[in-house]
This record gives C-alpha cells, structure tokens and sequence, in this order.
C-alpha cells in the first residue's frame, strides 16, 4: 500500500502543534467537567481557618506564618489535583476505548501525550491562578492589620541582596584562607582568634545614591551550648579607611540587621565587613547565601509573582511524572508511583545528607556510631574500624540513595517561602535554576514515557 501524504507528513513532522493544542484544550474541557475547581475552596477554607487560628500576640510573626501556610496549601492542593488527574487519565481512556478512537485519526502517540500534558498543565494553571490571586488578598489584608499593629511599613517588601565576592577566615597568626562565598561559611571554634572577613565589589551599581542607609543581614546561627555569642561586625571602606563598629550579640537563628552609610561604599573598592566572636570556646557559623548586602526593595507582588512561577513549575514535572507512569501501570498504581516520587523529591535533601553521612568513617547505616568497634589494652585504645558487613550494608544504602537522588528531583529549587517570609525578593537565578531543573528531568521522563507507550497495546 502507498503511504498517504498525512502518513508521510506525520513521519517526518511527529510534533504537531495543532493537534496538541486540540488535544490540550479537550483534556482541560475534561477536566473543569469533573469539577477540580472545588478544590479551591478547599484552599480558601483552610486559609481562612488557618489565619483565624494563627496567634496573634506577635503580628510579625503572624503574617509570616499565614504567607507560609498559603504557599504550602497551595503546592499541597495543586500537586493533589495535578496527580489525580494526569495519573488516571491515559489508564481511563485505555479501558473506556477512548484511546483506539482516537489513534484512528492522524494524531500519533507523541501528539497524543505531549496534548496530555499541556491540558492538565493549563488546567494546573488556572488553579494555581485563582489560589494565587484568594492567598494575595489574605495576605495583604494581613499585612495592612500587622502594619497598624506594629508601624511599620516593611512589613510586605521584598528586599534584594548582593553576595559577596570573596570571603576570608583570618585565625591568629596562620596565613589567610579563602572559602567560597556561598559555602556553608566557616565555622569558628577554639580559643585562638578567628575572624571571617567578606568582600563585597560585583553588583555595587545597583545601589542608590549618596545619603541613604543600607542594611547588612547575615543571618547567623552559634553553637547548642552557647545559643547567644557576644561578636563585632565591622564595615569599612577599604580605600578610605573609614569604618563603623557594631557591637551586637549572634543570637542563633535569628537575622542580624546591620545599618550603615553609603560612604562605607566605595564604587570601585566596594565594601569590606568583619565578624569576629568575642566568646573563647564558642563557635559561629554562616550560613550558605545569608550574608549579604542589601538593595532598595522592590514590591512584594513582584516576589510573590516569581514565587506562584517556582510552584507551578513543580506542577509540571508531577505533571510529566504522572503521564508517564501512567503508559505503563493502571490508574491508582501511577497514582501511587507519582507520590511516591514526589515524596523522594520533597526530601530530597535529606537524603543527600544521609549520603554524606555514610561516608564518615564512624557512621554506621542507621547514622549511628553503634558498629563501631574498638580493641582496648588497658588505657590505650585501638581503632580498628567497622567490621566487613557493616561497610557492605553502608555501600549498598549509598547505592540505593544515590540511585534515588538522581532519579528524583530536588524540589527545594521550587520553594521560596524562606524568601517571602524573610522579606527577600526571589532571585531570578533561583528561577532560572528550577526552570533548568524541569526542562532537564521533563524532557528525560517524557522521553521514557514516549519510549513505553509507542510499544504500548492500546487495547487493555
């Protein structure tokens, strides 16, 4: 038989836009049919009771908590919905015959679930889009309650921040050494004295005029046994000389805000900050990205906005996760697969911090130092390190956990809530990476999905 021109065309050109558009809006008619935007109010209900049983002693803290428990009821009913959906859509048509109707006409697979996907994907955003506009109403009334309450008007801003250059650990007479700037920055320990030094030149241009105030927030984190450290932040202009003294104490977990002039800033030079701990014995951590000079704000929306984008970027990969268990298992088991890998995805770092765990010489599988063994004679003590199969069982729980780290995102690159809730605007970084992060794991579990289920029988 003599290929038709449809056939020849759908070979060279298996994408087809028109196809997939239509197949796209069908899926999303489909959808608003079963009624998935009840969900939101679901998502009202719980903001609104979630806000009235919020304590309200400390209005700061109260709009803090409510922009967190939005943000999460959000990602939370989203991924539900993105789920249910795309989980059980291919298995239903496949036992309905919807499918083998379908495929009668010049679709092909690949159209079939790349329209799949764009439907459920639209129909993600129009939740997303209407929980986002309920959760910024509640919180900028909020907001404007916490504002009277306290007199301020920083409450809902979004403050940028430019990271240092270069950082610099000073410990008594040894020479200087550089860390990386956005390493989880040194810790200072033991009696001799230590000082980190931060050196601020890249990205000075954005900072306004003569006059103005600016803030330092390193957000610093001291030792369990010594929760509040005394300690010095010094800003100096390194060509001037001139310089401002503050004395503060680093109180673990909390953000130190530090005001300075702009004639600490030299344009070229930049601007030089030191932490020194004043308490022997105590140590001070800095922790990864939190040091930092900051900008003028810009408006919460603007944030908030890129933050509604991060989540809805995670739509989409549960999205592509679903569609594609769903070409190879029936409905509730891709259901359960897809939660599954969302759940390794939410802990994803968890379990990074497992693997490194496993690699210290005292840690047994479990985190524990309860396989190790020791050889005493009389005071000494000999290390004579974990047995065989202690190090057999930790080689094979690496293995499982780099296996899962690989395969499953890090869903971290999609939550901005410590942004939001710190008043920080979401770095456009921080975006372009997640996007990375969907378009790299997108396009590998589509291609996986393609690849089963153009073997796949379409007749159940």
């Amino acid at each position: 038989m003599t290929p038709t021109t449809t056939d020849r065309h759908r070979r060279r050109f298996p994408v087809t836009p028109g196809v997939i558009g239509a197949i796209g809006r069908q899926t999303l008619r489909q959808c608003l049919r079963r009624k998935v935007l009840l969900v939101l109010v679901l998502f009202v209900a719980v903001v609104l009771v979630g806000q009235r049983l919020i304590p309200t002693h400390d209005p700061v803290k109260h709009l803090a908590t409510l922009i967190v428990l939005a943000l999460w009821a959000m990602s939370f009913f989203g991924i539900i919905v993105a789920v249910f959906l795309s989980a059980t859509a291919l298995p239903e048509d496949r036992t309905e015959g919807t499918i083998t109707t379908v495929m009668t006409k010049p679709v092909g697979r690949l159209n079939y679930l790349l329209g799949r996907i764009l439907g459920f994907a639209m129909t993600s955003g129009i939740i997303l889009l209407v929980m986002g506009v309920v959760g910024w109403g509640v919180i900028r009334s909020v907001g404007r309650w916490a504002a009277r309450q306290t007199g301020r008007d920083d409450l809902l801003v979004a403050k940028r921040g430019i990271d240092p250059t270069e950082v610099m650990l000073r410990e008594g007479t040894l020479p200087e050494k550089r860390l990386a700037p956005d390493a989880e920055a040194a810790v200072l320990r033991g009696s001799a004295e230590q000082v980190l030094v931060f050196h601020f030149h890249r990205g000075l241009g954005r900072l306004s005029q003569d006059g103005q105030t600016f803030e330092m927030t390193p957000y610093v984190s001291t030792g369990a046994k010594l929760p509040n450290v005394p300690g010095e932040v010094v800003v100096r202009n390194p060509l001037t000389a001139e310089e401002r003294r503050f004395d503060r104490t680093l109180d673990s977990g909390r953000t130190l805000t530090i005001s300075f002039p702009r004639s600490l800033i030299d344009p070229k030079a930049g601007v030089e900050v030191t932490v020194r701990r004043l308490q022997p014995g105590a140590y001070v951590r800095v922790s990864k990205g939190e040091f930092q000079l900051m900008c003028p704000s810009v408006s919460f929306e603007y944030a908030y906005l890129k933050s509604l984008v991060l989540i809805y970027f995670s739509f989409l990969l549960v999205v592509v996760v679903s569609v594609t268990a769903s070409t190879f298992l029936s409905a509730w088991v891709a259901v359960l697969l897809a939660f599954v890998a969302y759940f390794f995805s939410v802990f994803h770092q968890m379990l990074r911090d497992r693997m490194q765990g496993l690699t210290g010489e005292a840690v047994g599988w479990l985190g524990t130092e309860a396989f190790r063994h020791v050889h005493r004679h009389g005071a000494a003590v000999e290390d004579v390190g974990d047995p065989w199969y202690v190090t057999t069982v930790n080689r094979v729980w690496y293995g499982v956990l780099w296996v899962l780290t690989h395969v499953f995102p890090d869903f971290d690159r999609f939550k901005a809530v410590s942004f939001l809730t710190g008043s920080r605007d979401v770095p456009v970084g921080v975006v372009a990476t997640a996007a990375l992060v969907l378009l790299a794991y997108g396009t590998c579990y589509l291609i996986l999905g393609h690849v089963i289920f153009w073997r796949k029988e379409l007749v159940p």
